[in-house]
């Protein structure tokens, strides 16, 4: 009996039930959403820097892990199949497990704040309710930009617009909610989600409505950090120490009309990709694991309405708000 005791331990990665309706655990469990959309973040602007040609591959190894995202290539199983059923965790830029795991857990907490729990158990219920819903919102919003379909809560397949449609529902939540709460940066995050995803269901004009109340030089950003695998910044980690991507040749030495473009930045590391003649090219974006990277900014809410300008035949509107 003595011995059982001894050896008897709890697993760390275990967590029991009944701790999930704790309300003192409300800002632990709405914290770890946003974690994991912290993560989820980077695998997916890496996923889609190779998809969509700003990145070519930086090896022609490995099992072709990375080869087929440049070739754009998915099979349902091995290698091909990490951009589905990857974590966080993984080197390869994994998309769909992060993001819809980002998606149960902000979810699951809206719900715990909607059913379980009162304001005398939680004094800051609004501003933990408008961050769920924020970053819901967001893994939506991307997992709708980057899928054919997903699936939620093991419901049926549903299309981008039906997900796009849902992260609307969600930021309208958090946008009430941050108001209630005087979070002005909350607010302002889901005022620029929520016009991303009103332009993906094209809805120009109600997107430059809700993006022109970002105030200007607004910026959120997501720190990171080189103590995991999980909180690195992807980007560098993938560019600079593994030296897995190259900037795309029509990204280097970027012009308009003559003029270098100070949007698009690459620089000649002056090095070979490893058993490779590929030429390594980087971004300055990122200079380091730490480096942060801008979750919603104000830039980003005048060129949807730049988009908007564009939908509606006002062209020099448009190119006044890109200048």
């Amino acid at each position: 009996g003595a011995l059982d005791d001894l050896i008897s331990v709890e697993a760390p990665s275990q967590v029991a039930a009944e701790d999930l309706d704790n309300p003192a655990n409300a800002d632990l469990l709405v914290n770890s959403a946003i974690n994991e959309f912290r993560c989820a973040l980077v695998h997916f602007i890496g996923a889609g820097a190779y998809v969509g040609n700003e990145w070519s591959v930086g090896h022609n190894q490995g099992g072709g892990s990375y080869v087929w995202y440049d070739a754009r290539t998915f099979e349902p199983q091995g290698w091909t199949a990490m951009y589905a059923t990857g974590d966080c965790s993984g080197d390869v830029p994994n998309v769909y497990e992060p993001l819809s795991t980002a998606r149960w857990l902000a979810d699951d907490a809206l719900q715990r704040l909607d059913s379980a729990w009162s304001d005398v158990d939680i004094p800051n219920r609004s501003e933990l309710e408008a961050k769920a819903a924020t970053f819901a919102g967001y893994s939506l919003t991307l997992l709708g930009e980057a899928m054919c379909g997903a699936a939620i809560d093991g419901g049926p397949a549903l299309t981008p617009a039906d997900l796009f449609s849902l992260a609307d529902e969600r930021f309208s939540r958090a946008t009430a909610a941050a108001q209630s709460a005087g979070d002005d940066d909350i607010l302002n995050v889901a005022r620029v989600g929520r016009a991303r995803a009103l332009l993906n269901l094209g809805q120009p004009g109600n997107a430059a409505t809700v993006a022109s109340s970002v105030p200007a030089g607004f910026s959120y950003e997501f720190m990171y950090s080189s103590s995991d695998p999980a909180t690195e910044n992807k980007l560098y980690a993938l560019m600079e120490r593994e030296l897995l991507a190259t900037v795309e040749p029509m990204y280097r030495n970027m012009e308009f009309l003559g003029v270098p473009d100070p949007r698009v930045v690459a620089v000649d590391l002056g090095i070979l990709a490893p058993a490779t003649t590929i030429e390594i090219w980087s971004t300055t974006k990122y200079t380091s694991l730490e480096s942060p990277v801008p979750v919603a900014t104000w830039e980003e809410a005048q060129l949807i309405m730049a988009e908007a300008a564009l939908d509606a035949g006002q062209l020099q509107d448009a190119v006044d708000i890109i200048n």
